[in-house]
């Protein structure tokens, strides 16, 4: 294996658990958000909108995007 090829498995795997606990901590603040919303409806909800936008390019914006997603679609299941 080349350390090129290396170096980016590690920063591949860096990203990776970054993006991991980014997105605990978006599911964390949803559900403080939430109280009434079962915490595996949030972390579904953040799955399938995760799924949705990783194929962007840039991933700094990931968790706020998630957000508002997530925010909206409890709105539409609350309005229900």
């Amino acid at each position: 294996m080349s350390m090129c090829h290396a170096e980016d498995m590690i920063s591949s795997h860096v990203r990776l658990d970054d993006e991991g606990r980014e997105m605990a901590s978006t599911e964390s603040e949803l559900a403080s958000r939430n109280p009434g919303v079962a915490v595996d409806v949030i972390h579904g909800l953040v799955l399938e909108s995760y799924r949705r936008l990783t194929p962007a390019r840039i991933h700094s914006y990931l968790p706020i995007l998630i957000t508002r997603e997530v925010q909206a679609e409890l709105r539409v299941r609350q309005a229900a």
